[in-house]
């Protein structure tokens, strides 16, 4: 009994678990622009108050550290 190439050709089949992979792929990218750009927008106001006092505190703890995560600022 020769099942013929037709017969055991399979369609391939995308299930929500491989959607859920595929998108946990893409994830950390998304993640990296995202800290890009939010570093881009508040780099500005980080270097402006660490010119203006020496202690940093004029400006917000998370703009700081977000500025100092991200390599490129």
């Amino acid at each position: 009994m020769e099942q013929s190439p037709e017969e055991l050709e399979q369609q391939p089949k995308l299930t929500w678990g491989i959607l859920a992979f595929a998108a946990l792929l893409f994830v950390p990218f998304v993640a990296a622009i995202v800290i890009y750009i939010g570093a881009f927008v508040v780099s500005g106001d980080v270097y402006a108050a660490e010119a203006l006092s020496q202690d940093g505190a004029a400006v917000a703890g998370w703009k700081h550290n977000l500025v100092g995560i991200c390599p490129l600022h």
